[in-house]
């Protein structure tokens, strides 16, 4: 079994350890912009916590979505 902080059974021979990543926002160089995607996809993470307002990234800001990374 493989525990999203990513900690394995003693018997899980084999498997990666999985570490689970939350959603967050990451700041961008001069420059750059956050895709369509990537602003969407902050406006289902406000709504999935209920945030009355302000859905919209902040300048100069992109929302990484939650995911799963090994080692």
């Amino acid at each position: 079994m493989i525990r999203p902080w990513g900690d394995t059974e003693p018997d899980g021979a084999g498997q990666l350890p999985l570490q689970l990543v939350a959603g967050h926002l990451r700041r961008l160089r001069s420059g750059c912009s956050p895709s369509a995607a990537q602003r969407a996809a902050f406006r289902d993470h406000c709504r999935r916590l209920g945030k009355a307002d302000g859905w919209e990234l902040p300048y100069g800001y992109t929302f990484v979505t939650e995911h799963m990374r090994g080692r």
